[in-house]
């Protein structure tokens, strides 16, 4: 076929009828994106979080703690929330005995199961508690974000986008 020729299609009823079926029955249910998709989307954020120490930038190590770090070994200053690499693990490896993903039709959770006394370690650090600022793990950059309604918009259309160009 020449480049410059158009070819349209036409579908009888019954074709049409099925193929918006298909649309709707998509549509109310993301359970295959989520499971083969959006984890990995957030993952990948949430792991890059971490590795550049916040996006945008999380606010540094009081002094106190950084003598305590130094103290144990650890870098006084950096890298933050990563003395251990259980928390960042936790929250975006797949596979790590403390992180949970709970996938139901219209939404998807995931979260870390550690925890200091009776709170969620991740909870702690996502808003800030007692005198600890809040440093947002769980956060989408735009990137992320534009793979998500892609990933949504091709589940939905046209049954699939579960591969999106990145790796897990």
């Amino acid at each position: 076929m020449p480049d410059s020729m158009i070819q349209i299609e036409t579908y009888d009823e019954k074709t049409v009828s099925l193929m918006l079926g298909g649309i709707s029955l998509r549509a109310r249910d993301l359970t295959p994106f989520f499971e083969k998709t959006a984890s990995r989307i957030v993952s990948s954020s949430v792991r890059g979080n971490f590795l550049a120490g916040g996006r945008p930038p999380w606010k540094e190590l009081s002094l106190a703690t950084q003598k305590q770090r130094k103290r144990l070994g650890f870098g006084a200053a950096a890298p933050i929330l990563r003395r251990t690499g259980k928390l960042m693990a936790s929250a975006s490896k797949k596979g790590d005995p403390d992180r949970v993903v709970e996938i139901k039709k219209d939404e998807m959770h995931i979260y870390s199961k550690l925890k200091v006394g009776k709170y969620f370690l991740a909870e702690i650090h996502q808003r800030g508690m007692g005198n600890n600022p809040a440093r947002p793990m769980w956060l989408l950059q735009d990137v992320e974000v534009r793979k998500m309604i892609t990933g949504i918009r091709r589940h939905i259309i046209e049954g699939g986008g579960y591969e999106l160009g990145f790796r897990s």
